[in-house]
């Protein structure tokens, strides 16, 4: 399993269109790839699951990558998340 802990920086916090590409990368893959924030968990495959945990400017959460193709995932996701500064 591979995780990724990332600190928010879209200054309107998690909204469709940062969900939209998260959910569009992690569609990619076949592995599980999960968000957790706080005590929720959500399946990042979803953009709507990725919304209803209502993460904030500024606030962390994992992104939790489990499969096959785990490693190649884990460095999209690291990559995007990086280059898009969501």
């Amino acid at each position: 399993m591979k995780r990724i802990t990332y600190a928010l920086k879209d200054e309107y916090g998690m909204h469709a269109r940062p969900a939209s590409k998260l959910a569009g990368l992690s569609q990619n893959y076949q592995s599980s790839v999960e968000i957790r924030y706080k005590e929720k968990t959500g399946n990042l495959k979803s953009m709507i699951s990725i919304l209803r945990l209502g993460i904030r400017n500024g606030e962390c959460f994992d992104i939790e990558i489990d499969g096959e193709d785990e490693e190649e995932a884990y460095h999209a996701m690291e990559e995007m998340l990086k280059d898009e500064a969501i």
